[in-house]
């Protein structure tokens, strides 16, 4: 699953810089950067993050952290129930924090054992996201995102392998920081 972000940063830094061949269109309204109470581009931690939500959520959270290349993600669980937001729920969210301890992406998964399923939530995101910002910029059927040019929101859906190995299907929504992502993205190249 982690190996899935990664390439999900990829996919996005290749959308990023291959701007030039494609028009993107920029969204009137600024992106939100506050998700949950935690602030894209601010310093934080696991137990700052689990404090964080447990707050705006009233449901407590633990997380798990594991390294990426320069970075660090931390994925965090509500005990109990799915965590309600954007008006859906979702299984769980990562953090992805830099190499300085700075959040540059904000995701809130949903797994599903049909493909169908995540589709369904993806047109639902999509829609709401649609709503919100306008018409936003699609990159193929299965990702769609939003951009103020400082941040982006996305939405995409995938079929993948969960933690445990199982064939399983996601949905996910995410908010990033450009800057801090591009950052993330140009430092962890690998050198052939």
């Amino acid at each position: 699953m982690i190996k899935k972000l990664l390439l999900c940063f990829v996919c996005l830094g290749i959308m990023v810089s291959c701007n030039q061949q494609f028009k993107r269109i920029v969204s009137d309204k600024p992106i939100k950067s506050n998700i949950m109470g935690i602030e894209l581009g601010s310093t934080t931690d696991c137990t700052a993050i689990e404090s964080t939500f447990s707050k705006e959520t009233g449901k407590l959270f633990f997380s798990q952290k594991e390294k990426i290349g320069t970075s660090s993600v931390i994925r965090a669980f509500p005990l109990g129930l799915d965590v309600y937001y954007g008006g859906d729920s979702w299984t769980y969210i990562d953090v992805q924090l830099d190499g300085d301890s700075k959040v540059f992406y904000i995701a809130f998964v949903s797994s599903y054992e049909s493909l169908d399923k995540a589709k369904e939530k993806f047109d639902a995101m999509s829609e709401q996201l649609h709503q919100k910002y306008g018409k936003g910029n699609n990159n193929g059927e299965q990702l769609i995102f939003w951009t103020d040019n400082t941040n982006s929101v996305g939405v995409y859906y995938e079929e993948s392998s969960a933690i445990n190995g199982n064939d399983r299907c996601f949905c996910t929504m995410y908010y990033t920081n450009i800057a801090l992502s591009d950052a993330f993205e140009e430092s962890n190249v690998p050198d052939i």
